[in-house]
Formats: structure tokens, C-alpha cells, sequence
């Protein structure tokens, strides 16, 4: 064997090196993009969590929550502002999800999200919240969520 075919063999060895690197480095990608949607997935999640285990932890603010829901219209100024922010507070989370949905980031799919905004719809106080403020929100988002708030 000449030298030239042990160099011909050694630049085929290489190149199937790189291939195989290739296919590895893909793979890990793949795993890791899954990975960083599972965790976004989580995030989202965990914030409905968070407003749900304040409404269970705090007698108040379940209380004001509820009153806020049925008509908006019987809160104090201080209750008003409690409620008002809860809602901009969910509205906010739901807007994440929604551009994640819609970018392909997270593991949910718009059915989700039109479940949640289709059970807020039947409490008049917060389609009330909703209404007054939406235009703090893109314009997206805003068609979306009147789809089933307004």
C-alpha cells in the first residue's frame, strides 16, 4: 500500500468523523430544544399555579376574587385595584402563552388557552377587567382574547 491510499483512507476516516460528529451534536440540539420547551411549559404553568394557591392560601383574596368575578362594579377602590391586577396578572400569563403557542416554544396548543379564556367569559367582572385592559396588550393577542371575552 502507497501513501497515498493511506492518506485517501485516513481523509475517509476523517470525514466519517465529522459525520458522526454531526449526528451527535443534531441529536443533543433536538434533546435540548425539547428540554427548553418542557421548562417554558413549566414556567407558564407554574404561574396559573402560583394565582391558584394564593386564591387557596388567602381567604381575602378568594373573597375579593369572587365578588370581582360576579360584577365588578361592588368592589371598594382598594378591592378594585386587587382584582384589576389579578386579572392583568393571568391576562399577562395567558399573552405568554399565547406567543410561545404561536412561536412554537412551549408544549401546549391554542386549545388549551381558549379553555381557560372560554371559563373566564362567564364571570361578567372580569370580561369587564378584560375590556378595560386590553389595549395594554398587542394587538394579536388582543383579537385572540376577545374571540372569547367580549
Amino acid at each position: 500500500m502507497n501513501w497515498d491510499a493511506v492518506g485517501s483512507i485516513a481523509e475517509l476516516v476523517g470525514a466519517f468523523a465529522v459525520l458522526l460528529t454531526l449526528i451527535y451534536l443534531a441529536t443533543q440540539m433536538k434533546q435540548n430544544n425539547k428540554q427548553m420547551q418542557d421548562d417554558a411549559t413549566e414556567a407558564l404553568i407554574t404561574q396559573f399555579n402560583n394565582f391558584r394557591l394564593a386564591l387557596l392560601a388567602d381567604g381575602e383574596v378568594a373573597r375579593i376574587y369572587i365578588k370581582g368575578a360576579e360584577a365588578n362594579e361592588e368592589l371598594s377602590p382598594e378591592e378594585s385595584l386587587r382584582f384589576r391586577t389579578a386579572v392583568g396578572n393571568v391576562m399577562s400569563t395567558m399573552w405568554g402563552m399565547h406567543s410561545r403557542i404561536q412561536n412554537g416554544t412551549v408544549n401546549l396548543d391554542l386549545d388549551y388557552l381558549e379553555g381557560l379564556l372560554s371559563n373566564m367569559a362567564a364571570s361578567p367582572g372580569i370580561v369587564a377587567s378584560w375590556k378595560e385592559q386590553r389595549n395594554t396588550f398587542p394587538a394579536e393577542f388582543r383579537e385572540f382574547a376577545d374571540r372569547h371575552l367580549t
